[in-house]
């Protein structure tokens, strides 16, 4: 996916108001996908949901460890109030990413194709399906990165399949297993 006229976020004010989706690891097949409302997280994990985690806390970890986030600016058809209340409702249906079944995604396009009443957005395989119908629908303001390699305000993001969602899930279940194990 080609992102054109991207800007680069020099500080956690320009990210901290509003409704944002959220890419972490954003050049990494798949990245993470995330629900930002005012500062407050939204995700799905292998390790389950994980609700108003502090956006403060994933911007420090991102400096400190240079990891690339994208933040797409989500022009909201209500108040950020009742996106946020929707967000959690919706994420409390699920328990956890399970490959081949549940993927981050799933929340996320819930919760939009809810608010905008859009099957598409609710069918989108893919996040980069799922922004590119936002795009052209006008759903996204300004897209903003941080530690993304850019050339002249155009970002590239990688487009992948199923398989390469659920080879990561596993992946990331057996690493969560040995943590576990020490």
């Amino acid at each position: 996916m080609i992102l054109k006229n991207v800007q680069s976020a020099t500080r956690l004010e320009q990210v901290n108001a509003g409704a944002f989706v959220v890419l972490y690891q954003a050049l990494r097949v798949p990245p993470h996908i995330l629900l930002c409302f005012d500062g407050r997280l939204y995700s799905l994990s292998i390790a389950g949901r994980f609700p108003k985690q502090s956006l403060e806390a994933l911007w420090r970890n991102a400096i400190i460890k240079n990891v690339p986030l994208v933040f797409f600016e989500w022009k909201l058809p209500t108040s950020v109030e009742n996106a946020e209340d929707l967000a959690a409702d919706i994420l409390n249906k699920y328990n956890r990413v399970i490959p081949y079944e549940t993927t981050c995604l799933d929340p996320i396009r819930e919760t939009i194709g809810t608010l905008h009443n859009d099957d598409q957005i609710r069918k989108a395989p893919f996040i980069f399906t799922m922004l590119n119908h936002m795009f052209h629908s006008g759903m996204v303001g300004n897209v903003l990165e941080l530690n993304c390699s850019m050339n002249k305000g155009t970002l590239h993001l990688p487009e992948y399949q199923a398989e390469d969602v659920a080879n990561a899930a596993l992946k990331a279940i057996e690493s969560f297993k040995q943590r576990q194990k020490v």
